[in-house]
Parts: structure tokens; C-alpha cells; sequence
């Protein structure tokens, strides 16, 4: 059997790129998905097209990731409806661009309470359901941009640096649980948040391709899953740049 064969799914971030690939890709083996994002009609409609793909059920689950009793009733809604949680896939994210010279507060506290908090909260959310039946997949979505601040887009480089070390942390404290945390660091995916970038986005993966990925590292029971590789090449040696040359570099 696949190791998502009639699998419980709970998937943030659900109505659009990463999050709604993974739906799709996900249906295919009869799992029962609960589809949670802040667009309603767009769950909706993704609801439907998963059933149609071959899932054995699927919930939509509005809500906004920032708000933790939401999440948690969320959570609460696919244990009342099918008794457990196999496998939680945390792909809610934003990128709004918030650099030195846009010193947006609004966009960079938006963006770290999506990106980290959203993380926290769902975690929060998940782990006593896990507990309580004896273990469970927790999938958190970091980036390979985890490593190095960058000034053109302050607040997602620091999100992602907090998701990554939030993870470790989780993992090696949840082993022993019988509780399995993966961290996902992709380069650049072809999705509405990435359209808006303002910058050349080298080894540019699709949607579907990027779920196809990260579904085959957690059934192939890694820690971290990393790609495409060449960007993972690209970053180890960028993040290897000595201090001052990453200064003169991104000063420019």
C-alpha cells in the first residue's frame, strides 16, 4: 500500500499553489482531506474537483492560520468527521515584498504571523490530537531562502528562518512520541505569490512538480526535504559567502 492510501490529510494554505497541488496530487489515493485556507468559494471549488479526482472525502475549513481557536476548530471539525489526523501538511504562506527602502510594518508583521505564527499555531492545534492517538506526520513548508537575511524582502527570509528552527526543534522533541516533524525547503515555485516578485527567479518549479517531490520525501521518511537541485547547490554556496562580500553584493 502507499503510505497515503485512505490517509486523514489536513492541509493548510489549501486554496491556491503549493497547498492546493498537494490537495490534487493527494486525491488520488482515496484520502480524506480537510482543506483549510481563508477563501471559502475557492475550497469549495477544490473540494469538489478532489471528490472528482478519486478522494474518499474532503471538508472545506475557512479560516486564517493567524487565528489559533480557529485552527484549533478547524482541527476539532476532522476529528469529528472521520476520528483522526494521519497527516497535517502546513503550506499557508504569504510573500508580500517588504524591503529597506518600503519599510512597510504592516506587510512585514502580516507576513511573520502567516508565515512563523501560522506554523505555531497549527502545531499547537495538532500535537495533542497526535498525542492522544499515537502519532502523526506533521509537514511544515520552510524555503532554501531560510539561511541569509536579504534586504529585498526582509520579513519572508526571517519567517522562514524562525518555521526551519521552530521545526528542529519539534522534531527532536517529538521523536520519542512516535511523532515524525518534516521541514520542506523549496527554491522558487511557480504560484500567485512568487508572480510577484520583482526579480529573476532562477530553476523555477511547478506547482505540481513541487508536490510530487515533497509527497515522495515523506513517504520516503526523510527529516528534510530539499529542492530543485540545483538552486539547493546554488544557496549552499551563497550561504557560504563570507560577511563582507554578502554585504557588498546585496548593498548594491
Amino acid at each position: 500500500m502507499h503510505a497515503f492510501d485512505g490517509k486523514v490529510v489536513f492541509i493548510t494554505g489549501a486554496s491556491s499553489g503549493i497547498g492546493r497541488a498537494l490537495a490534487l496530487d493527494l486525491a488520488r489515493f482515496e484520502t480524506r482531506l480537510g482543506l483549510f485556507a481563508r477563501r471559502a468559494e475557492l475550497l469549495d471549488e477544490l473540494s469538489r474537483e478532489v471528490l472528482e479526482k478519486g478522494a474518499a472525502d474532503a471538508i472545506s475549513l475557512p479560516g486564517d492560520v493567524k487565528d489559533p481557536e480557529v485552527l484549533k476548530s478547524a482541527v476539532g471539525r476532522v476529528i469529528e468527521r472521520w476520528g483522526r489526523v494521519d497527516v497535517a501538511i502546513l503550506s499557508a504562506g504569504v510573500g508580500k515584498p517588504a524591503n529597506l527602502k518600503r519599510y512597510d510594518l504592516e506587510k512585514i508583521r502580516n507576513t511573520l504571523e502567516t508565515n512563523l505564527l501560522g506554523v505555531v499555531n497549527a502545531a499547537g492545534a495538532l500535537l495533542p490530537v497526535f498525542r492522544s492517538q499515537g502519532g502523526g506526520v506533521l509537514v511544515g513548508i520552510s524555503s532554501l531562502a531560510d539561511r541569509r537575511g536579504s534586504p529585498l524582502n526582509l520579513a519572508y527570509c526571517a519567517s522562514k528562518a524562525g518555521v526551519t528552527t521552530f521545526l528542529e526543534g519539534l522534531r527532536a522533541g517529538c521523536k520519542r512520541e512516535g511523532i515524525r516533524i518534516v521541514t520542506v525547503k523549496p527554491g522558487f515555485v511557480r504560484t500567485p505569490m512568487a508572480e510577484k516578485n520583482q526579480f529573476s527567479m532562477p530553476f523555477l518549479v511547478e506547482p505540481e512538480d513541487a508536490a510530487r517531490r515533497i509527497l515522495r520525501g515523506v513517504e520516503r521518511r526523510k527529516d528534510v526535504i530539499r529542492f530543485p537541485m540545483p538552486m539547493v547547490c546554488l544557496t549552499s554556496l551563497y550561504n557560504r559567502l563570507p560577511n563582507w562580500l554578502f554585504d557588498r553584493i546585496f548593498g548594491r
